[in-house]
């Protein structure tokens, strides 16, 4: 199960001209990703104790359930990091939205 890979680049495959029933994910992304904690760690099966950060799929399933995969013959969880991209990015827009209407207000003061 341990695996690292290299690469220089990966790319996933996201053309508009491959894809159906697009639309806007939900609103609230911020609020959701608030729910998230990142944690440091280390594997069980590293002997070196290194350092890692990321997220547990378990927390992440009751946030976004839809970026979790399960092993079907182990039950192990995995998480899909590259989809919270677009969620991050969403988050990030609302927030910035949240700013400028608190600008917004300051100025009038």
């Amino acid at each position: 199960m341990n695996a690292d890979i290299w690469c220089r680049t990966l790319t996933e495959t996201s053309d508009s001209t491959l894809k159906t029933n697009i639309k806007p994910i939900q609103n609230g992304n911020l609020l959701k990703i608030s729910k998230l904690k990142a944690y440091n760690f280390q594997w069980k099966a590293d002997n070196s104790k290194k350092e890692n950060i990321g997220l547990l799929a378990q927390q992440v399933e009751r946030v976004f359930p839809e970026v979790i995969h399960v092993n079907d013959s182990t039950g192990l969880k995995s998480i899909a990091y590259t989809q919270l991209i677009p969620i991050l990015i969403d988050a990030i827009n609302e927030q910035q939205i949240n700013i400028q209407e608190i600008e917004k207000q300051t100025v009038r003061l």
